[in-house]
């Protein structure tokens, strides 16, 4: 994490052209992704953290800002870092499903409703969508 770290900070002080910079942006979150899946928190939300501190606008590095928030039990927090996932890539099955499941988790019907029914208008063969949303209506 250290290395990636030193990498993206030097990159990003020698203002390597935008393709670039979002290059490394894209590995430093794909290495705090894999940080994740090994639970290793701390480490994943420094890159995650490293990233967005720069001012750049990612889904992903949202996405999994989300789930750490959410595996340390800060549901404010979680649900702000999917929203701002969301408003990024609206349809990202991925992003929708996971905070679909978060809200419903924690009895947030009313958040989760219209997030899931906007998604199932459009993707309306997703069965694990619709059985999302189905739970909503219960």
């Amino acid at each position: 994490a250290e290395e990636a770290l030193s990498a993206f900070k030097y990159f990003y002080q020698t203002r390597v052209r935008p393709s670039g910079f979002m290059r490394k942006s894209q590995m430093l979150v794909d290495q705090a992704e894999r940080l994740l899946e090994s639970e290793v928190l701390a480490d994943a939300e420094t890159l995650l953290k490293e990233v967005l501190n720069q001012g750049i606008e990612h889904a992903g590095a949202f996405r999994l800002t989300a789930r750490i928030a959410e595996q340390r039990g800060d549901v404010p927090a979680a649900i702000q870092a999917y929203q701002r996932a969301l408003h990024l890539e609206p349809n990202n099955r991925l992003t929708v499903l996971a905070m679909g499941r978060f809200l419903l988790q924690h009895q947030k019907k009313d958040l989760a409703h219209p997030l899931l029914e906007r998604y199932v208008e459009f993707e309306h063969f997703d069965s694990e969508a619709l059985e999302l949303f189905e739970q909503c209506k219960s």
